[in-house]
């Protein structure tokens, strides 16, 4: 299944996310303490510091996570689609649609682990808004393409072209 122009442009988004941060921490290395910031309380406070080079191991996990999603999303038919039933007639529409949900959940967390990173890397805790916004906008891109995709099993049988739409 071929990405959607969506898709390229949230996996390269992410792909620059994951990029910038990785230089910004490169850049910065020699300058970092030894020990920064590498947990933080559900207020955004820190509570546990930790070597520099745990900042190279969250990048780590990261890109992995990135690399595992995009892995992934090569193969469709692999996919637990839940309750979802795929046809022959749907296939196309609700794959586009769990597509999108892989595509825009690396770039959400691309950009959650960039800004942990980078909160670590500047040695400043987090914002008070950062847990609810960001368990908000991960909840929120689930539950829109989930339901999307199940609309797209269901409701949209009728036209053909209905995988281009999303």
């Amino acid at each position: 299944m071929k990405p959607a122009f969506l898709d390229r442009l949230l996996n390269a988004l992410a792909l620059l996310v994951l990029a910038g941060i990785s230089v910004f921490l490169a850049a910065r290395w020699q300058a970092l303490p030894s020990r920064v910031p590498m947990h933080y309380n559900a207020f955004g406070e820190i509570d546990r510091w930790g070597s520099k080079t745990s900042l190279a191991a969250l990048l780590g996990v990261a890109w992995a996570l990135y690399g595992l999603l995009s892995v992934i999303g090569r193969f469709p038919a692999l996919w637990n689609t839940g309750g979802l039933q795929i046809t022959e007639a749907n296939q196309a529409r609700v794959y586009a649609a769990l597509l999108h949900l892989l595509s825009s959940t690396k770039l959400l967390m691309a950009l959650v682990f960039g800004f942990l990173a980078l909160c670590s890397i500047l040695a400043r805790p987090l914002p008070a808004w950062f847990m609810p916004v960001t368990l908000a906008l991960l909840l929120g891109n689930l539950g829109g393409w989930m339901l999307r995709a199940y609309r797209s099993q269901c409701c949209l049988l009728y036209t053909s072209d209905a995988a281009d739409e999303l």
